[in-house]
């Protein structure tokens, strides 16, 4: 070997070494879904839409909040029912009395989860989430908007 390829491989080394220690000073987090909304309207949380092509079916998953900051937020999980709805439109607060209720859901069922705490729908309680499947009629070509309040 050479002194040349001796040079150029301690650079490539120190190269690599400052690299290492710059990425080892970057944080490191876990990724989490934070809650977001005022916890005390028991806000569905992380809402997804999917579509299957060859059953024609939608469905639509979220969770509870997961939030302990306010645990008086949490009284009303028992009698708390999410409405799911369907538009051609976004859905928000100006159109909503236009949107399509397609479903109802208990945020909490008292017969699964007898304390409160456990309906929360992440780390802090056991509580698995909700789904709720649309059948789309055949023939339907559109885009459809879900909301659940």
């Amino acid at each position: 070997m050479t002194d040349r390829s001796k040079a150029h491989e301690g650079r490539a080394v120190a190269t690599l070494l400052i690299l290492l220690m710059g990425l080892s000073a970057l944080p490191i987090t876990n990724v989490s879904a934070e809650d977001y909304g005022d916890l005390f309207h028991l806000q569905a949380q992380d809402i997804e839409a999917t579509f299957d092509n060859d059953t024609e079916l939608t469905t639509i998953t979220w969770r509870n909040i997961d939030s302990l900051e306010q645990p008086s937020a949490l009284d009303n999980f028992f009698t708390a029912i999410y409405n799911v709805y369907r538009h051609t439109e976004a859905i928000d607060s100006s159109n909503i009395d236009n949107a399509t209720l397609v479903h109802q859901v208990t945020a909490c069922d008292n017969a699964v989860y007898q304390i409160k705490y456990s309906c929360l729908g992440g780390d802090n309680g056991s509580h698995t989430g909700h789904n709720f499947s649309f059948l789309v009629s055949p023939g339907t070509n559109s885009t459809f908007y879900y909301g659940i309040t």
